[in-house]
């Protein structure tokens, strides 16, 4: 085991990265990425195909004048190929992408090519193809709040969008992967920007067939929220969990309106319900100003959790 049995070095003398690499059905591999060789004002796309022995059978590039970024390869059920990634909207602008879906025939010549986004940057990393062979994409984009979403897109055979959607909470979210589920809908996964200690923490949801529609989990009995914000008798607020398992829980408020305002002590915590008191001030001992906060709970003990709630005074 681990022992490196074939070996085969690729490039076209500029700058080359590479995202993903498939086994094929025909006993090769499929590798994509993006490059900048050739003296091309932006990076190209490219996808190569290689025989069992390693050795080279076909390469085709892809892009033209705004720089391409490639995620992830779909093999699909015709052997062609499903290129994901995002196509930068203009030479000028670094982070304005939408994301593009590239898919080609068996040798990498282009069937159809589509962007899907809006004027802001939107990213795809992750697809699969479907019964009817269409696709679910899975990416990042923003919302008119201003967070950044898991960005989901599902099209028909051809790339024409049958519906679009975002998940996730309010910080800065991704999503990295998509599947089917078996009874019909998706599992995705992906990264959340949980506001603790500046750390991201992953998520996993289920969604539904149509329009990405998030499925609440079954349960035999409606339950006690395992996050609640209230309002404390004595001002402030009154913050109780749940956690899971003993260990170290980390505590955040963060003002919608940008910047962490208070962590809160708890350190090592037992399993079971626990109750916290903000006092409503922040990590100076001056009085936080009235409006929307967010609590951001995370810890060895306890799933990512997290609850918006308005300060009065």
């Amino acid at each position: 085991m681990g022992i490196t049995r074939d070996t085969a070095v690729f490039g076209w003398g500029g700058a080359t990265y590479v995202h993903c690499v498939r086994a094929t059905p025909d006993g090769g591999y499929a590798v994509t990425g993006e490059t900048s060789a050739f003296g091309a004002p932006a990076d190209r796309g490219f996808l190569l195909k290689l025989d069992a022995g390693l050795d080279s059978q076909w390469t085709a590039f892809y892009g033209d004048t705004t720089d391409e970024r490639v995620a992830n390869l779909v093999c699909t059920s015709d052997r062609g190929f499903l290129i994901v990634g995002a196509r930068a909207m203009n030479s000028s602008c670094s982070n304005c992408h939408d994301v593009h879906l590239t898919r080609t025939d068996s040798l990498g010549r282009v069937v159809w090519s589509r962007l899907y986004g809006s004027a802001y940057h939107e990213v795809g990393f992750h697809a699969v193809e479907l019964a009817d062979k269409g696709y679910v994409v899975s990416g990042a984009g923003p919302l008119p709040r201003g967070s950044f979403d898991f960005y989901l897109i599902r099209t028909d055979s051809l790339g024409d969008t049958l519906w679009t959607t975002h998940a996730g909470g309010t910080g800065f979210d991704e999503g990295m992967w998509i599947d089917t589920l078996p009874g019909g809908g998706f599992v995705a996964a992906g990264t959340v920007d949980t506001c603790t200690l500046g750390e991201d923490d992953f998520v996993v949801m289920r969604l539904a067939a149509e329009a990405g529609v998030r499925m609440a989990a079954p349960r035999a009995a409606a339950a006690a929220p395992r996050l609640a914000v209230s309002p404390a008798v004595a001002g402030g607020v009154l913050i109780s969990f749940v956690q899971d398992l003993p260990g170290d829980t980390r505590l955040l408020i963060h003002a919608l309106s940008g910047g962490q305002v208070v962590r809160l002590p708890l350190g090592r915590l037992a399993a079971g319900r626990h109750t916290v008191v903000w006092d409503g001030c922040d990590s100076h001992g001056r009085a936080a100003a009235p409006g929307t906060y967010l609590c951001a709970l995370s810890g060895a003990g306890l799933a990512v959790q997290q609850r918006q709630f308005v300060l009065t005074r």
